[in-house]
């Protein structure tokens, strides 16, 4: 079952969750997801085969078509399976900030919607320059500490 939360504009930027009393809430380190990258590999693979099966009785006239079709999948394969840099996630009582790969942490605050499931959190953040960013986070993208916590903190600080 899934959730779509929106998010209140004067919570998006709210500081930590009011029964925590520290600093840093949630400080992790995004990694590339290893069952993302499965998944992708096994959709990329299956396109691949149809187009294969959908081409066969058509092979001696339109093997023309088919190898551009082909390279076309082929292409899109390599384009989704990039290596993605390590992204840094932290909430302190400044609010959000991301860092891409080693960059610095820079503030972002969370889009209007997050969509929560179960297995997995799609978050969307803004830069202060307008810049958006989507991150996929599967249970295995970080610790599972601070994944309970990410998952907790959007459940709960999430308001409709």
């Amino acid at each position: 079952m899934s959730a779509i939360i929106p998010e209140c504009r004067d919570k998006a930027d709210s500081p930590l969750p009011r029964h925590f009393h520290g600093r840093v809430y949630l400080d992790a380190d995004i990694l590339p997801s290893a069952h993302l990258r499965v998944v992708s590999i096994v959709v990329i693979v299956s396109a691949f085969l149809l187009t294969l099966l959908a081409f066969y009785p058509l092979l001696p006239d339109s093997w023309l078509v088919l190898l551009s079709v082909s390279f076309t999948e082929a292409a899109c394969g390599v384009w989704c399976l990039r290596a993605t840099p390590m992204r840094r996630l932290r909430l302190d009582h400044t609010g959000w900030s991301l860092a891409e790969a080693a960059g610095p942490l820079l503030p972002v605050a969370i889009e209007s919607e997050v969509k929560l499931w179960g297995w997995c959190a799609i978050v969307g953040f803004r830069y202060r320059g307008g810049r958006r960013v989507r991150l996929v986070i599967l249970p295995d993208s970080m610790a599972p500490t601070e994944y309970q916590r990410l998952r907790v903190w959007l459940v709960t600080q999430a308001g409709p």
